[in-house]
């Protein structure tokens, strides 16, 4: 039944690869049902058609066409003299498990290999701003550093000391952040501004000169680079500078490391209300913790969570800290949140 199903799909393919593969399956069928030769029993069409497989190669060694073997024997790939694999005889759905013969998994190169400055001696920050200065090369080399976003009917608006912006609708999940770097080009011209403010549904450009009450349509250009090359940055100030860091904390964030602490108790269970336990699990082994991870698929409530756990943090006089790669990711935690206080 399986080569009957076979030979009904090779009756539409009409390259020689398919044409020499259905004359195999119509010659294992006429065997298997005592019809004598295959060449007998072709189709019209058959006779004339290329069997490329025929002719002897460098890779598969010599074969003769229309050589076979007769009865229930199965016949199995073996290496030729010279190493390389001989065409099976007749052709099976599935080989057993440990069938010698097989050429080995391909593990494909890197094309290129980066070598980093590095030294033991130097500081993880250090070694991440080096890390981040060369990504940030490798992207612009592959002309990956820009990226353009059509916007249209932008409104003036008024800034603080003196400059202008201009506001536009925007849904673009892009990670930028405020005062980043920019441009809008207007046909020809090209002006340098800046991100003054992004929120959901609009974006707000500040340039340094007036572009007219409306702009009907313009291209921002986007660097992909402005975010890594503001870390570096960052984190090259910040060994300048010699600031207390923890250290240790980014230390442990970054390998995994400590021993994880039981879950405390919570303060009262009227914020947990609307929690599943594994949620509020998670809640309380945050508050014990200084690490956690907190991992799930789509709506499986890790924004209510994060939510829940901040509102714990407030009611126990803590500063909270929130921020994310995405400008969504934040106003869906300040959105719960705000909702719930």
């Amino acid at each position: 039944m399986a080569l009957a199903a076979l030979l009904a799909e090779l009756e539409h393919r009409d390259r020689a690869p398919a044409i020499s593969l259905r004359r195999d399956v119509l010659r294992r069928l006429n065997e298997l049902n005592g019809q004598g030769t295959a060449r007998e029993n072709l189709q019209p069409g058959l006779e004339g058609a290329k069997d490329d497989r025929s002719q002897p190669n460098s890779e598969s060694g010599a074969r003769t066409a229309g050589s076979s073997t007769t009865g229930n024997a199965q016949s199995r790939s073996a290496p030729s003299q010279d190493g390389n694999l001989r065409r099976p005889a007749h052709l099976k759905q599935m080989e057993p498990l440990g069938v010698t013969g097989r050429p080995s998994k391909y593990t494909p190169r890197l094309k290129t290999d980066v070598d980093l400055p590095i030294t033991n001696e130097m500081a993880r920050a250090a070694r991440y701003a080096v890390a981040l200065a060369t990504l940030v090369a490798e992207m612009r080399r592959q002309r990956q550093g820009t990226r353009q976003i059509a916007l249209e009917n932008g409104e003036r608006v008024a800034l603080d000391r003196g400059h202008i912006g201009y506001i536009f609708s925007f849904a673009e999940d892009a990670d930028l952040f405020e005062d980043a770097r920019v441009e809008l080009r207007i046909g020809a011209r090209t002006i340098e501004g800046n991100i003054a403010s992004i929120t959901d549904g609009r974006i707000i450009i500040a340039v340094d000169e007036d572009l007219g009450e409306a702009l009907i349509r313009c291209n921002l250009v986007i660097d992909n680079t402005a975010l890594l090359e503001a870390l570096k940055e960052k984190l090259e100030k910040s060994s300048e500078e010699g600031r207390q860091l923890n250290v240790k904390l980014a230390d442990d964030v970054v390998t995994n490391t400590g021993k994880a602490l039981p879950a405390e108790a919570p303060l009262s269970d009227a914020a947990y209300s609307g929690l599943n336990e594994k949620q509020k699990d998670a809640v309380r082994l945050a508050l014990a913790n200084a690490v956690i991870y907190l991992w799930g698929p789509p709506g499986t409530g890790k924004t209510r969570t994060l939510s829940v756990l901040i509102q714990e943090l407030f009611a126990r006089g803590k500063r909270v800290l929130i921020c994310s790669n995405t400008n969504r990711a934040v106003d869906q935690v300040l959105f719960n949140l705000c909702r719930t206080l």
